[in-house]
Order: C-alpha cells, then sequence, then structure tokens
C-alpha cells in the first residue's frame, strides 16, 4: 500500500489514505471517444480471416474479435434486431431489493437504503444494457465510481458507472485485465489486473469456456458470413442472368447475316436499339423465373434462423412460420422464450448483488443481511396459474404464512403486507364477533343480529336442523348430502333460501358447540 501511494499525486495520497480503497476516480476518461474506436473491419472477412482472428483469441489478444463483433452487431440488421429484443425485456422489468427477513427492522432497513442507491443510478437503462451485451460477449464491465454522501448513516454514495468498452479486454497474461489508454483514449501496450472493488464484472451465459474464446457470439461468427456470402452470390446471379438478353436467328450457311446480328447486338448499348431487316428474326428472352432464386432465399432463411436461435431460443418471433393447426408450437416457443428472459433476469441480480449491493454496504460499513435483489417478475400466464392455485388454497382453509408473503412477493416483483382486517371465515369454529369492526359499523351489525331473530322464528326448527347439519359436517361433500337427505320434499327454491340464511346466521353468531 506504501508503495502505491508514493506514486499518486498529493491528492490522490489524500484520497488513498481517507478512502482506502473505495474507488472515488474514473480510470477512463476518453475511452469513450469514437475517435478511440479502430477501423471497420467486417467488409474484409473471409473463412480464413475468421479462422486467424479465432486463432489469436485464444492466445489472449480478443482485440481483433471483439472489433469483428462490435461490426456485425452494427451491420447486421437481423442480429442487431434479435438481441435488442432479448436486451429490452430485460431493461423494461424493474429492480428492486427486498430484505432478507422481512420481520427484522435492520434487514428492511437495509433493503430500503439498497433500492434508494439502486433507483439512483445515473443513466441506469444504458449501463445495464451495457452488462446484458455479455449474453453474447463473453464478458462484460462496468466501472464503479463513488462520491462521499451528506446522506444520514452514509460514507459513500454511487456518482457515476461507466462502462467499459470491449476493445479493452485483455486476456495476454491469462487474467482478466484492461488496457492503459493515453489521453486520447487509444490502447497501449500495458494493462491493469480488474478489481473487484472497482469493477461490476457481469457474465449473461452459461458457458464454461475461457472467456478469451468467445463466448456465444462465436457460434454466429460463419452463419453472420454465409448470410453475406449468400446475399452476394444472389445479387451476382440476378445481375448476370436476371436482365432479358436478345436471341438472333439466322440461316445455317448465311454468315453474312450472322456478321450482320453480330455488328446490330454491339450496337445495342450505343443506340438503343436494334436496326435489321424484315426477314431477321430477333427475339428477346428472360432468364429470370420465380424458381431461379429459391435456392439462395432459402440458404439465406437457415441463415437467419440459425442467428434467431441461439439469440431468443426460438425463430417464430423472428418469422412467421406456419406450424399446424394445433401443434403447439407456438406456445413452446413462447415458453422457451420467457425461460430465457427469466435466465437473464436472475443472472444480472446476482450480478448486481454480488458486484455492486455487496461492496456499496462494506464501504459504508452497513451491519447485517444483504438484501435480495429482484430484477421482474413471473409470466402472465404464470401468474394466473399462481392466482388459482392461491385461491384453491383459501377456499380449502389454508393460509399463508408470513414467509410464503415473501416468496410470494419476489415472484410478483412487488413488496407484500397481510391486511389487518381480516374477514371471518364461514366454517371457522370460532365467534366472528371478535373481529367484527368498529366505530360506524356497529350498526350494521346490530340490524344483521336482528334478522337472524326473525330468520329463526319464520323457518323455526328447519333452521336449527341445517345448522347442525353444518356443525356435524367434515366437509362440504357431506354437508350437500345430508341436506339433500333432509330436504327431498322441499321445493329448490325453498332449499336455496334455507341454506343461504343458516349460514348468514352462522357468520353472524359464530359456529358454537352445541350440547
Amino acid at each position: 500500500m506504501k508503495e502505491i501511494i508514493t506514486k499518486l499525486n498529493f491528492v490522490d495520497r489524500v484520497k488513498a489514505f481517507l478512502f482506502g480503497k473505495v474507488p472515488t476516480n474514473s480510470r477512463m476518461p476518453a475511452t469513450t471517444s469514437p475517435l478511440a474506436e479502430n477501423a471497420f473491419i467486417a467488409s474484409e472477412m473471409t473463412v480464413d480471416k475468421i479462422h486467424s482472428i479465432l486463432r489469436s483469441a485464444e492466445n489472449g489478444d480478443c482485440s481483433q474479435l471483439f472489433d469483428l463483433y462490435r461490426d456485425i452487431i452494427a451491420a447486421d440488421s437481423h442480429i442487431q434486431g434479435e438481441f435488442q429484443k432479448r436486451k429490452i425485456e430485460v431493461l423494461m422489468e424493474l429492480v428492486s431489493a427486498q430484505p432478507a427477513s422481512k420481520e427484522n427492522p435492520a434487514d428492511v432497513k437495509n433493503a430500503n437504503i439498497v433500492q434508494e442507491m439502486l433507483d439512483s443510478i445515473p443513466d441506469k437503462i444504458r449501463v445495464f444494457s451495457h452488462l446484458l451485451d455479455s449474453c453474447l460477449y463473453p464478458v462484460s464491465l462496468v466501472e464503479k465510481v463513488f462520491k462521499p454522501s451528506h446522506k444520514n448513516g452514509l460514507k459513500f454514495e454511487i456518482k457515476k458507472l461507466v462502462p467499459v468498452p470491449h476493445r479493452l479486454l485483455d486476456f495476454r497474461n491469462g487474467k482478466l485485465s484492461i488496457f492503459d489508454t493515453d489521453e486520447t483514449g487509444r490502447v497501449l501496450t500495458t494493462s491493469t489486473e480488474v478489481e473487484t472493488n472497482r469493477y461490476i464484472v457481469h457474465r449473461g451465459h452459461i458457458l464454461s469456456n475461457p472467456d478469451n474464446w468467445g463466448g456465444p457470439m462465436r457460434a454466429l461468427l460463419f452463419w453472420w458470413l454465409f448470410s453475406v456470402m449468400d446475399i452476394g452470390w444472389w445479387s451476382t446471379f440476378l445481375e448476370r442472368y436476371g436482365t432479358p438478353f436478345l436471341v438472333g436467328k439466322y440461316d445455317r450457311n448465311d454468315d453474312k447475316s450472322r456478321f450482320v446480328l453480330q455488328r446490330a447486338f454491339a450496337a445495342v448499348q450505343r443506340l438503343g436499339g436494334l436496326v435489321i431487316t424484315k426477314e431477321t428474326q430477333v427475339e428477346v428472352q428472360n432468364a429470370l423465373s420465380s424458381q431461379n432464386g429459391d435456392a439462395f432465399e432459402k440458404f439465406l432463411a437457415i441463415c437467419q434462423r440459425e442467428k434467431s436461435k441461439l439469440i431468443l431460443g426460438q425463430t417464430l418471433s423472428a418469422d412467421a412460420q406456419p406450424t399446424g393447426l394445433n401443434s403447439g408450437n407456438s406456445e413452446l416457443h413462447n415458453d422457451v422464450r420467457h425461460s430465457i428472459k427469466y435466465f437473464d433476469c436472475q443472472m444480472l441480480a446476482t450480478t448486481l448483488r454480488d458486484c455492486l449491493v455487496v461492496p456499496f454496504m462494506r464501504f459504508n460499513d452497513i451491519e447485517g443481511a444483504v438484501p435480495k435483489i429482484v430484477v421482474g417478475s413471473e409470466d402472465e400466464d404464470d401468474l394466473q396459474g399462481l392466482s388459482t392455485v392461491l385461491q384453491s388454497l383459501y377456499a380449502s382453509g389454508i393460509r399463508l404464512t408470513d414467509e410464503s408473503i415473501v416468496i410470494l412477493g419476489q415472484r410478483l416483483g412487488l413488496t407484500l403486507e397481510r391486511n389487518s382486517t381480516q374477514m371471518p371465515a364461514m366454517f371457522s369454529a370460532k365467534n366472528p364477533t371478535e373481529n367484527k369492526p368498529k366505530d360506524g359499523i356497529d350498526a350494521v351489525w346490530q340490524i344483521a343480529g336482528n334478522t337472524v331473530a326473525k330468520i329463526e322464528q319464520e323457518y323455526g326448527n328447519s333452521l336449527s336442523v341445517i345448522e347442525n347439519i353444518l356443525e356435524q359436517s367434515k366437509s362440504p361433500e357431506e354437508f350437500e348430502e345430508n341436506i339433500a337427505k333432509f330436504c327431498a320434499s322441499w321445493p329448490p327454491e325453498k332449499v336455496t333460501y334455507l341454506i343461504q340464511d343458516a349460514l348468514t346466521s352462522n357468520i353472524i353468531n359464530g359456529a358454537t358447540p352445541r350440547k
């Protein structure tokens, strides 16, 4: 630490003494300059050049590989569109911090502090978009820069998050490092190893290959090259064989007519027409037909589908394809797409927690459990299924615990709390008067109690029999069966009203045991 401080100027030495390892200044002031970007190289690509770039990357020099990635995404409309679809689905989701234990006030306080920090990130969409580049790139880095905080209880807060261009990543020493740059942002030969305190390191894929092998984007290189070459081949074919051409006919031994036709055809471009005799036969042939370009179109479609399968896991969202009546393919493709979205959200949430929230709490000496970071919520169809399950549980008399409510809130992407006023349970053995509302609603309960007395007086013993059947029945099915036996000779509408009134009486007075 002393050796590092002696090499710094006075201001940096003061910062190092006061702040320690907290990064309070950016190391990349000029790396975002457009003039620092390397030249476009995709237009010169061949199969041999791509293999040469891959060999260099495997040896640790990924500069040309990342330049090629940049050019492909910038120039290929299909890859760019599919990549944007995948990232936008995650970027439109909310990022929330939830306490590790809702019952612990310290955990709730930590979650509120972290949530405020996440909401205050400058240019958050751009920063998260750069992190999501690692869905195709092997890795993405963002520099963290802090500043002293004037907020109560905090020492430091986020000043800015700076995306690190992929062209600065260096793997020559076998470790993830960042090239040093001059004042203009141009890359130098030296590099600095990545520090976890300073950088957010995100890998949005599950490949176990080394980062310098290129990540998932490597699988797109040759499909991109084939699609570009196919378009060139198709254009050449149409240029050569797609335009109409002239066919002249002459007698077999009439060389004079043949020479006249040749001179006339040679003068077509200059004159814009032919000057021939009536006896000369000239036909205009059109070589273009609907089938001549089918092979090129099919091959291009195959290349585009392979790109979509790698980026989105399916192809129907990019190109409408016949799947057959009730085949279920569209639903299957949609499930795959939502699974990839859920995976991206989980990976981003884990990275934010480990690389941003944990250092933030450590720099501010915040004790307690680290909040859980949640990105987005479940799919609408899954939530509808979950709602059906919850309704079934409620109808069966099963009540969610506080821990279950926390888990449910994580799945919904919301913070849930139990309502303090509970409705009286219909088959509860407790007297519901314990949960009666107070104040102005007491008059309603008084009217309901008087109504019960009138109902009992009108129906006499029948109502008490219904209540007895209700108390003795162990399940709704047994209750319906006993009611059907008791009221077998009654009109159906009278049975319905009697059951409703009996249940009303049970709710108002409570299901008290009878001797």
